[in-house]
């Protein structure tokens, strides 16, 4: 059988709240997650249940690991019953009949529960009490495709439901299942921390890394501890991070790799030549790039225990060498790799490897053909693609163009279709 919904949740979240903050002022944690004291008053003391998306930051800024988040959805549901004047030992097969009645009448999901409520409570009577390790393994995977082709907002949504049903089972897992469900939990977290920097949400994004992190330690696979750190990095180059700290990221990275070959240093030594050419360290940039290619060409690499083809896909040295090229000015080379990353099933990465292009033209002199090749790449990209990481890099290339050329025409063309305050700030 699925969890029970405990009694009193909203209160259980209350207490969870209190004793996650500890000794923390209320209004220190109220600048630190951008939610009003009083708000934050009132869901520490039960009056109030947070909102799905709050619930989310006060899970990451607080380390909750997903607690937060769960049980404010056992909060939301427990809520619900009450107000209907049922009692909840019989209002699963109550909902059950209803929504058999509300099929034959063709009555659809939204006018009931939510998708993900009514497919939760048809598998109650199914024995679903909770997933093998290699069926977590296989979400993991799903969720890697998902990054790539669902639109940012879609994924998020997803990998929350995914996270609260891994806190559900973590509880009441045996010992030896926890360590297993520690490395999905850094999968899980890492995806999640990825898409909050894709939506710009980069104060959750940080905590998350710490919370995929901390999991990828504890869980004693040191390639997935290399990894998250690599990819914590990597994402820190688009508006998460001052370059400095970016910089020591990746040297902490490649310090935990230890100099054995995986790819998790190939991602380290990626993260690295990326931070090294948005700092225009071209030669230093091209060096890192080397060693990782080298390490790709050699013997078979090992890679972290869950999720291998997000490690194993063969594009971080193509997707880092599109960039590296393009800084450097390297025309012919650049253009052999964007050739294999345009190909890329990530719609990011195809519309980023576009502002390589311009990058590279605007690197060999090219300035106003440069930008203006570049607002007609990011007038084409759909806006659900217009991610943070694309966007930035649309700022990478604003800091190569030469000052003197900042407020030129073609740079306030190209300003105007970032819509970013940030690209006004680069000029």
């Amino acid at each position: 059988m699925s969890d029970p919904i405990p009694p009193d949740a909203a209160r259980r979240l209350a207490a969870e709240l209190r004793r996650l903050r500890g000794d923390t002022p209320l209004r220190e944690l109220a600048r630190t997650t951008h939610i009003h004291h009083s708000a934050l008053w009132r869901f520490e003391q039960g009056v109030r249940i947070p909102p799905r998306d709050t619930a989310a930051r006060l899970d990451g800024a607080l380390g909750a690991g997903g607690e937060v988040i769960s049980l404010r959805e056992y909060a939301v549901e427990e809520r619900k019953w009450a107000s209907r004047g049922g009692d909840t030992g019989n209002d699963d097969d109550m909902e059950r009949r209803s929504l058999i009645q509300a099929a034959a009448v063709g009555v659809g999901l939204s006018a009931l529960e939510t998708p993900e409520r009514v497919r939760r409570l048809l598998t109650m009577d199914t024995g679903d009490d909770g997933r093998p390790v290699d069926e977590w393994e296989r979400t993991c995977e799903d969720l890697r495709y998902g990054l790539c082709v669902w639109p940012a907002a879609r994924f998020r949504d997803a990998v929350e439901i995914e996270l609260a049903a891994l806190v559900r089972q973590r509880h009441r897992a045996a010992a030896a299942e926890r360590l297993d469900l520690l490395r999905v939990q850094a999968a899980l977290g890492l995806l999640y921390a990825n898409v909050l920097g894709r939506l710009s949400e980069h104060d959750a994004a940080l905590r998350w890394w710490r919370t995929a992190r901390a999991a990828a330690d504890a869980c004693r696979d040191p390639y997935l501890g290399v990894a998250v750190r690599a990819e914590e990095a990597a994402h820190g180059l688009y508006g998460q991070r001052p370059m400095a700290s970016v910089m020591r990221l990746t040297q902490e990275a490649c310090d935990h790799a230890k100099g054995v070959p995986s790819w998790s240093l190939v991602f380290a030594l990626c993260a690295r030549a990326r931070a090294a050419t948005v700092l225009q360290r071209h030669d230093e940039a091209r060096d890192a790039l080397r060693q990782a290619e080298a390490l790709v060409q050699g013997p078979r690499l090992p890679a972290a225990s869950v999720m291998p083809s997000y490690w194993r896909d063969g594009r971080p040295t193509q997707w880092t060498g599109s960039l590296v090229h393009a800084g450097a000015g390297d025309e012919d080379r650049a253009a052999e790799v964007r050739k294999l990353v345009s190909a890329h099933r990530d719609y990011q990465y195809r519309a980023a490897a576009q502002l390589h292009a311009a990058l590279c033209t605007v690197a060999n002199g090219g300035i106003k053909e440069g930008l203006e090749e570049a607002t007609r790449v990011f007038d084409d990209i759909p806006a659900a693609h217009r991610t943070n990481t694309v966007r930035h890099t649309g700022l990478i290339l604003l800091r190569a163009v030469p000052e003197e050329h900042r407020d030129s025409p073609a740079a306030a063309d190209f300003r105007a279709v970032l819509g970013d305050r940030e690209a006004s700030r680069t000029a």
